[in-house]
């Protein structure tokens, strides 16, 4: 899933395509079932910023979001727990199949 992502994204510069924001939070929710927190890590210092405000952004954010540490992460964690509500809806764009090349 690591390879498949780094060859779906786009460079660092360019905007991620709704294409590579769905491979974006599969990799994440294929790892966060896999309990592989080194890849959530990674995925979330290479990529949140660029998944930041768009369509799934929210989805990815939760999956990749480190583990509560203390009272400390309550802000985060009700933030957190706002973005589960809404998470129904944005991972129906999952569902879609991408685009057919032509």
């Amino acid at each position: 899933m690591a390879r498949h992502t780094r060859v779906s994204v786009s460079p660092p510069r360019k905007a991620l395509s709704p294409t590579a924001r769905r491979v974006l939070a599969r990799a994440a929710a294929f790892a966060a079932m896999a309990g592989d927190s080194a890849t959530l890590a990674a995925l979330r210092q290479g990529y949140w910023q660029r998944m930041e405000g768009g369509p799934l952004a929210g989805a990815f954010v939760l999956l990749t979001s480190e583990a509560p540490r203390g009272i400390e992460d309550l802000p985060r964690l009700k933030r957190e727990i706002a973005a589960l509500r809404l998470l129904p809806q944005r991972l129906e764009a999952l569902r879609s199949p991408p685009p057919t090349p032509r």
